[in-house]
C-alpha cells in the first residue's frame, strides 16, 4: 500500500514540477532572453499566457503534493492519503479552463515559433534544458494526463487496502468522485470543442444568420458538389442538430459561405441513394422547397 501512494505522491511532484516549468520558468527564461535580444518579445505573449492559465492549477497542485508527502513522511501512524484527494477532487475541475484553452495556446505558440526564428531558438533551448529535448507544445498535455491518470493509481491503490477498512471506503468514494470529475471535464472538452467550430462558422458565413443558438449542436460540416444538368457547383452543408445549412462560396475558391437554404431537419426528407455502384457517393436532398443531387 505504502509503495502506492509513493508513487501517487511521486507523481504529483512530478507533475508540480511540469507545471513550474511551464508557468513560471518558461515566462521567466523568455523574458531573460529578451533582454539581450528584444526579437524574442513576440504578440502574442504566449508564455505569459501559459502563465496565467496554469497559475491557480500548479497552487492546488503543490498543495496535493506537499500534503501526500506529509501522510507518507508519518505513514506508521496514518497510512492513508485518500482522504486528500477526496476533499480537493471537485477543485480538480478548474483544469477543464486550461483544456479548453490549450489548443489555442499551442497553436499560437507553433505559429510564433514559425513566424520568428529567434523565438523559436530560445523555445528550443529551453525544452533541452528542462523537458530533455521533449517538444514543450507536447508537455501541455500534462493536464489533462494528470486528471485521466488519478482514478487508475486509485484503482490500483484499492487493490492493496484492506475491504473491511475505513480507507478502503475512501479510496473507493474518492475513485468514484475522481471518474465524474474526468468524464466531466471530458464532456466539457467535447462541448468546447463543437462551440469553437461553430464560432468559425459563424465567422465564415457572409449574412447575419447566428449559427449559435441555445441547445445546438454542430453534429456534422463539409464540402459537397451539387450535380446540374450542364455542370457542378461546390456546395458546403452544415448539419446541426435541428437544422441543416445549405451554403455556397461567396465566389468560386473563397472560403466565406453564403447561406443559400436553412432546412428544419423534420421537413427533409430521407436522403434518396442511388443503387449504381458508380454513383454510391451520390445523393439527394429534398423537401418542399428543394431538391438538389449532391457527391
Amino acid at each position: 500500500l505504502y509503495r502506492v501512494a509513493e508513487e501517487m505522491c511521486r507523481t504529483e511532484w512530478a507533475y508540480v514540477n511540469t507545471l513550474k516549468a511551464l508557468s513560471v520558468d518558461f515566462p521567466k527564461f523568455i523574458e531573460n532572453q529578451s533582454l539581450i535580444n528584444q526579437r524574442l518579445l513576440v504578440q502574442p505573449d504566449v508564455p505569459n499566457e501559459i502563465a496565467r492559465h496554469l497559475h491557480a492549477l500548479r497552487k492546488l497542485h503543490l498543495e496535493i503534493a506537499e500534503r501526500l508527502q506529509s501522510r507518507l513522511d508519518s505513514w506508521t501512524s496514518r497510512p492513508q492519503i485518500a482522504d486528500i484527494l477526496l476533499k480537493v477532487g471537485h477543485f480538480l475541475k478548474m483544469s477543464r479552463m486550461f483544456l479548453q484553452q490549450k489548443e489555442e495556446l499551442a497553436t499560437q505558440l507553433i505559429q510564433n515559433c514559425r513566424q520568428y526564428p529567434d523565438f523559436a531558438s530560445a523555445v528550443h533551448n529551453f525544452e533541452k534544458k528542462h523537458f530533455g529535448g521533449l517538444l514543450l507544445v507536447h508537455q501541455l498535455d500534462c493536464v489533462h494526463q494528470r486528471i485521466c491518470r488519478y482514478p487508475l493509481l486509485l484503482s490500483t491503490y484499492l487493490k492493496y487496502c484492506s475491504p473491511n477498512s475505513e480507507e478502503y471506503e475512501s479510496a473507493l468514494e474518492t475513485k468514484r468522485l475522481l471518474e465524474s470529475v474526468a468524464l466531466e471535464i471530458e464532456h466539457g472538452l467535447v462541448e468546447g470543442d463543437n462551440l469553437r467550430k461553430m464560432f468559425h462558422l459563424q465567422r465564415r458565413l457572409y449574412s447575419d444568420y447566428e449559427i449559435i443558438q441555445p441547445g445546438r449542436k454542430l453534429l456534422k460540416e463539409g464540402e459537397v458538389m451539387k450535380h446540374s444538368r450542364k455542370e457542378i457547383h461546390p456546395r458546403f452543408l452544415v448539419l446541426l442538430n435541428d437544422i441543416l445549412l445549405y451554403c455556397a462560396p461567396v465566389v468560386h475558391g473563397s472560403s466565406m459561405l453564403r447561406v443559400r437554404n436553412v432546412l428544419p431537419l423534420e421537413t427533409l426528407d430521407m436522403p434518396v441513394l442511388p443503387k449504381n455502384d458508380a454513383t454510391s457517393k451520390e445523393f439527394h436532398l429534398r423537401n418542399l422547397y428543394l431538391s438538389v443531387t449532391n457527391g
